[in-house]
């Protein structure tokens, strides 16, 4: 049985960008012409009767993870699967091989003729999911998008079904345009079609073109794109920057890696502050991305205006942590979903994750009430203006992770939740002031939960309860907690987390494991 399959009492949903812009970038928005930008929401409708919330459960998974193709990973394919999903039991791996040519095979044995990732990856990769597949795991390939003009970029699409061959030709089309290869590296029949088609972007900086083509070319519902280390380098975006993507392929680019991986290394996450300057932005805070944990910075600047974009964890597995290892994507689908790509992709873009490190958290459900409305993480909740509105967190502590169960010591432990919010926004245009505005002055912490003033109930999990009173505007809340004590000092004043510096040698697994975090993603308020 699935150790995230939710029960009855423990109705489901679940699930998380922050900073103050002072860098420069040469992506400015001012560059590009204005974009189209969303019509506004129609109001908030009344249901007839208050809903009840759908059963579901939790799929683990990863959103970035790389295998011998990539080149400067080295782990065989058929051996990245097997730790995936026999030693860490995830549900779903979304590959993600470097969008260059490549010299290896499956195998990772060098050959010296260099092949397109993806003719790489339909040689020697899909072959090793049949056996997955066939035990209902889900699994499809994709690629890791250098986009220079801005940082890494995740991207998955597929044609009749993941993995076909026409799925696979179509990653092959959009490789084609995204990099700078010999035409001679493909069939003349192929480029010719291609170049009809359209022109080959320019690899520095066509990166938001690309992105446009993306969203006009992937069918909708049949893709994901997914911002990875977004603040590895400190000055890749603005959230002018952030604007311009989102508002180019909403309902495509829903997926922020907020918790990124490569956590084993002495510089936590990669993050790179050491070679800029000491750069706020290329620090990670308790592993966790500038943008996500400043509190009121971009990311709530982003979920303010309504922009759907939510946080995933994950490896970015080369040859240290391995998928479902430390970072854990939990994506929640209901009970008449199947386990598939598309549903993992449409709940992904509904807000429907959980992003977290080292199991801190075995299951979770969020979920708001007003007096004629009950929705779950991802939704929207309607009330009448001077409402109170009570938001419920139940979630169940942890078992253990690989580090516990290796040390033989007991599994981490909540210390406190705390529940975030604000108001909602307008939607800034292009080419006013507010579209560089790098924050939402309305974003607070509204309450934190205290673990140990509670108790759990008979069935493992804990309930917590706040009550948000006379509510006058529509307003978004958010969660996120740590095993982190308040007054560690890995914390400040107000209970953010301290900047991680670089570690001693040898000593970043066991300072990973004693730093957890987990972050859900909005439920917002409409209020009538």
């Amino acid at each position: 049985m699935n150790k995230y399959k939710m029960t009855t009492l423990a109705l489901s949903c679940a699930f998380a960008l922050a900073g103050c812009n002072s860098s420069s970038s040469d992506n400015s928005s001012t560059d590009n012409p204005a974009l189209p930008i969303l019509p506004e929401q129609p109001g908030p409708i009344a249901p007839e009767v208050k809903p009840e919330l759908k059963e579901g459960r939790f799929l683990a998974g990863d959103f970035h993870v790389h295998t011998a193709v990539s080149e400067d990973a080295h782990t065989p394919v058929d051996e990245g699967l097997r730790r995936a999903f026999d030693v860490h039991q995830l549900d779903f791996v979304f590959f993600s091989d470097h969008l260059r040519l490549t010299h290896r095979d499956d195998q990772n044995i060098e050959h010296d003729t260099p092949l397109p990732v993806f003719d790489a990856i339909k040689k020697y990769q899909l072959k090793h999911f049949a056996e997955y597949l066939e035990q209902g795991k889900v699994i499809i390939a994709g690629t890791e998008w250098n986009n220079d003009n801005f940082e890494h970029t995740n991207v998955w699409m597929f044609d009749d079904e993941p993995n076909s061959d026409k799925s696979i030709d179509f990653m092959r089309q959009f490789e084609f345009y995204a990099q700078d290869y010999s035409e001679s590296f493909y069939p003349p029949g192929d480029v010719a079609k291609w170049l009809e088609e359209g022109e080959r972007f320019d690899t520095s900086t066509g990166g938001l073109e690309a992105i446009k083509w993306l969203k006009a070319n992937i069918p909708e519902g049949q893709g994901l794109v997914q911002f990875n280390h977004p603040n590895r380098k400190g000055d890749n975006y603005t959230i002018s920057d952030y604007r311009d993507i989102l508002n180019a392929a909403p309902g495509l680019m829903c997926a922020y890696e907020g918790l990124p991986g490569n956590q084993a290394t002495d510089l936590r996450a990669e993050y790179e502050y050491d070679k800029y300057n000491g750069n706020i932005r290329a620090f990670v805070y308790g592993g966790v991305d500038y943008s996500v944990n400043e509190l009121g910075g971009e990311w709530d600047a982003l979920l303010a205006e309504g922009h759907k974009i939510f946080l995933t964890s994950n490896s970015d597995f080369h040859d240290a942590y391995a998928p479902g290892q430390y970072n854990k994507t939990l994506v929640w689908l209901d009970d008449e979903q199947e386990s598939n790509v598309p549903n993992i992709m449409q709940a992904v873009c509904s807000g429907k994750t959980v992003a977290m490190y080292g199991n801190l958290i075995e299951d979770l459900a969020y979920y708001a009430e007003s007096k004629h409305d009950k929705q779950m993480m991802g939704d929207s909740l309607y009330t009448q203006q001077g409402e109170n509105v009570e938001l419920t967190i139940r979630f169940k502590p942890s078992e253990g992770n690989p580090y516990t169960e290796e040390q033989g010591i007991e599994a981490p432990v909540v210390d406190h939740i705390d529940l975030i919010g604000g108001e909602m926004v307008e939607r800034s245009q292009p080419g006013t002031p507010e579209y560089s505005l790098a924050y939402n002055r309305t974003t607070r912490l509204h309450h934190r939960f205290m673990i140990n003033d509670y108790q759990a109930d008979e069935d493992g999990y804990y309930t917590l309860t706040h009550t948000v009173e006379n509510v006058e505007k529509d307003m978004y809340f958010r969660i996120r907690g740590t095993d982190i004590m308040l007054n560690s000092e890995r914390m400040d004043r107000d209970g953010n987390p301290n900047v991680d510096f670089k570690r001693a040698p040898g000593a970043s697994n066991e300072d990973n494991y004693s730093s957890l975090w987990f972050y859900s993603s909005p439920i917002y308020l409409s209020v009538e």
